[in-house]
């Protein structure tokens, strides 16, 4: 499975939410979220959010880090940890350490897709 992209590469400077996505069919899903751009003296904070086919009732699956620097930084959670959910989304806050100075600027991306299992866990996995 080649990654999904729940939020593709652009530049943002507000606080915001994606669309919903459906969750892939993997028994474990990593999550990344990759920083290209940013400008000193901010932070992104990013939720990974999930909900039942009928998206109500949105609740957090993922916390990434609050982050300051550019990097990919990845999660995984397993399929039976959220059987219930249906929907993803990604929900993201950008901060200014001071409020004066520019408006925020950070460019990202945030992806899904299955998570590679290595032999030796899946060869325990199968006795």
């Amino acid at each position: 499975m080649s990654p999904a992209y729940l939020v593709t590469e652009e530049v943002r400077r507000e606080d915001g939410v994606s669309p919903s996505w459906p969750v892939p069919d993997a028994d474990t899903l990593r999550i990344t979220v990759g920083i290209t751009r940013i400008v000193e003296q901010e932070s992104l904070d990013v939720v990974i959010e999930g909900a039942p086919a009928n998206e109500e009732n949105w609740r957090p699956l993922l916390y990434f880090a609050r982050k300051f620097y550019c990097g990919e930084y990845s999660q995984s959670v397993q399929r039976d940890q959220v059987n219930d959910i249906d929907r993803l989304r990604v929900r993201w806050r950008i901060s200014r350490w001071h409020n004066s100075g520019p408006q925020p600027l950070f460019q990202f991306y945030v992806t899904a897709e299955e998570a590679e299992v290595p032999m030796a866990m899946a060869a325990a996995a199968s006795r």
